[in-house]
């Protein structure tokens, strides 16, 4: 049986004046992932395909990937909000 993988949707979303990609994939209860420093969501593929029966949330951290890098590096309260 051959089965298709879920659809993934990306987008970009501004977060405190920052431009933040953004990708979904999939349907169900959502899954927010998040990367340590450095990474982007490509470092989440291996993992994806265990996880078809959730809605899978993950975001390329300011400064990676394809988000926009912030011009002064973050306090840690920044990071939380």
């Amino acid at each position: 049986m051959i089965t298709t993988p879920p659809a993934t949707t990306e987008r970009f979303v501004d977060i405190s004046g920052r431009r933040v990609r953004v990708r979904v994939r999939g349907e169900g209860a959502p899954l927010l992932l998040i990367n340590g420093l450095g990474a982007n969501v490509a470092m989440w593929a291996p993992l994806l395909e265990h996880l078809d029966d959730l809605q899978v949330i993950s975001f390329d951290a300011p400064g990676t990937g394809l988000s926009q890098a912030p011009l002064l590096p973050y306090r840690i309260n920044q990071v939380a909000d």
